[in-house]
């Protein structure tokens, strides 16, 4: 599935929200043996999942690759994976371009759909309530 005019992002739970991440100086001191690595900003998704997904020019891209597809029969899971925002702020919708193959099959089925867009948070509102939550 292609998200147009989108970007797509890892999943974090408020839990996982790091202030000394979230308001790291723009300049960073020079690590003497090269760029400092940090492991907690990696997200491992085991052998075989059937989720992944990018970001290709000013689209988002999600490739699912389950076992099967049943017809009638809804595939979900129940990990959330990844989140996917609108470039546009005042996007209300956005275009969705989706195309269906099967292994060891050459026949594709494609289509278009559009699909409603959550209401638009205020980055500073979200950091004031997950920082700074009544302390």
């Amino acid at each position: 599935m292609t998200f147009h005019g989108c970007e797509v992002l890892d999943h974090l739970d408020p839990g996982n929200a790091d202030f000394e991440k979230a308001v790291e100086p723009v300049v960073r001191t020079q690590e003497p043996y090269g760029p400092s690595f940090d492991p907690s900003t990696l997200q491992f998704t085991p052998r075989g999942y059937p989720v992944t997904w990018n970001n290709r020019d000013d689209n988002a891209e999600v490739v699912l690759t389950p076992e099967s597809f049943r017809p009638n029969v809804p595939w979900t899971t129940d990990v959330d994976d990844y989140v996917v925002v609108a470039r546009a702020p005042e996007a209300t919708e956005v275009q969705v371009s989706w195309m269906l193959t099967e292994d060891a099959n050459d026949e594709v089925t494609a289509g278009e759909i559009q699909v409603s867009t959550d209401e638009r948070l205020d980055a500073a509102a979200l950091f004031e309530t997950l920082f700074f939550h009544g302390d």
